[in-house]
């Protein structure tokens, strides 16, 4: 939410339960950094979960893994390749599932 500290600074941080995540081909991680005065998408990371596991290779000391993205347009930090506007977020979740059909994945739904 973007009355956290961290988005205040321009970063968006959030952990993933090492115990619950297990990357496949079929499973995507998205993040979204809500404005909470009007419930607006101001950035979303569509991460796919191989990608997530061979950039963030260790826990912190409470078994979970750390996402921790610049919520700057011009930033170029790892995430950068997956980062969102509003408007890019649906075509890109579109164009997943199109890549999962394409490959062979049997997509959800």
């Amino acid at each position: 939410m973007s009355d956290t500290k961290g988005v205040s600074n321009g970063r968006f941080i959030a952990q993933l339960q090492a115990t619950t995540f297990g990357p496949r081909r079929d499973l995507d991680l998205l993040f979204i950094a809500v404005g909470v005065e009007r419930g607006t998408l101001q950035r979303a990371w569509l991460v796919p979960s191989p990608d997530f596991a061979s950039v963030v290779t260790t826990t912190n000391s409470k078994g979970k893994y750390r996402f921790s993205a610049s919520l700057k347009g011009a930033s170029k930090d790892r995430w950068t390749r997956y980062r969102l506007d509003a408007a890019e977020l649906p075509p890109a979740i579109l164009d997943r599932l199109d890549t999962l059909e394409g490959s062979g994945v049997q997509a959800p739904g």
